[in-house]
């Protein structure tokens, strides 16, 4: 695995990105992919609400089980390092359940911070792992808006970014093909 911060070239800045190459395994990508298509549902938008125009995907939630022991261990593990290293924020754990997302022809996640307000604990920490081979699909990328510019991000199958959560970001439309993702969050 390699570590490395994206973006910007200011490492000191709050907007500091940190991208980690090849952090899973094609197999272990596969098999969350398994995990994760089980009992997808249409995504929501502030805890209940459907909204296509600003949301359109499927997903489910992967919960902490003796089964899924090993993917919250590995996502912490690298978390730890990653926040260490760039961050150093006085993180907690993961609130939430992991989330995992499904991307087909046409689904998108318009413009939106992971951050919100009222929340019992608060996100600090996003991440995202691609799951998916960048062959299986067209757009569905994974960009950020950042100092008046827009910045995609690299998209192999098996790379994490994690960003703030107070961080501006979206997931473009999906033009073809099928965008696998995992997402989750340290409060």
């Amino acid at each position: 695995m390699s570590y490395y911060v994206f973006f910007p070239e200011d490492k000191t800045s709050d907007e500091t990105f940190a991208f980690v190459e090849q952090a899973f395994t094609p197999e272990e990508c596969n098999r969350i992919i398994q995990l994760g298509s089980k009992e997808l549902k249409q995504s929501v938008i502030a805890g209940q609400v459907i909204d296509e125009k600003i949301r359109k995907s499927e997903n489910s939630w992967i919960c902490y089980c003796e089964d899924n022991k090993w993917l919250f261990d590995k996502l912490c593990g690298i978390s730890l390092k990653i926040n260490k290293q760039f961050w150093n924020l006085d993180l907690r754990g993961f609130y939430d359940n992991i989330q995992f997302t499904k991307y087909n022809e046409g689904y998108h996640y318009d413009w939106h911070k992971d951050y919100g307000k009222g929340m019992k604990f608060p996100r600090k920490l996003s991440l995202v792992l691609q799951l998916s081979d960048i062959e299986d699909y067209e757009g569905g990328n994974l960009e950020f808006f950042q100092q008046d510019k827009l910045k995609p991000i690299p998209n192999k199958k098996g790379d994490i970014i994690f960003f703030p959560a107070t961080e501006w970001h979206r997931v473009n439309k999906v033009l073809s093909g099928t965008r696998y993702s995992l997402v989750t969050w340290i409060s």
